[in-house]
């Protein structure tokens, strides 16, 4: 996650990229331990299934140059519940989304920006 990424995100949906990704890691681990229908309508009210395509979009869209709509086929087809195939290819777009704001809060915890001199 950068700059870049946060503003296009923003442009986009209106939102904060930052913190919604720190919302859905909140209800993501609130929601722990409860049915997994009552846990994915707690995250759905957070981040929507547009909301999370655009997120997955803008993470990588420079890198990997996947457009939107074949993002948004891949998240349909995996669909937000746990299936019977066993492949990673094939994990619901919510734990994808839990992985992935998991990392870039590690990856933010574990560099911090050096402190600027004052001057």
């Amino acid at each position: 996650m950068d700059l870049l990424s946060m503003r296009n995100f923003k442009k986009d949906t209106g939102q904060c990229l930052w913190s919604t990704l720190i919302d859905f890691l909140r209800v993501y681990a609130a929601s722990e331990g409860k049915g997994a229908l009552d846990r994915m309508s707690d995250i759905y009210h957070v981040v929507d299934f547009e909301t999370a395509s655009y997120i997955f979009f803008h993470l990588i869209e420079r890198e990997h140059k996947v457009p939107l709509e074949e993002i948004q086929d891949a998240m349909f087809r995996v669909g937000w519940l746990v299936n019977s195939t066993d492949s990673d290819m094939a994990e619901p777009w919510p734990l994808v989304m839990a992985l992935l704001a998991h990392e870039i809060n590690s990856e933010f915890n574990e560099v911090s920006p050096p402190k600027k001199s004052d001057t």
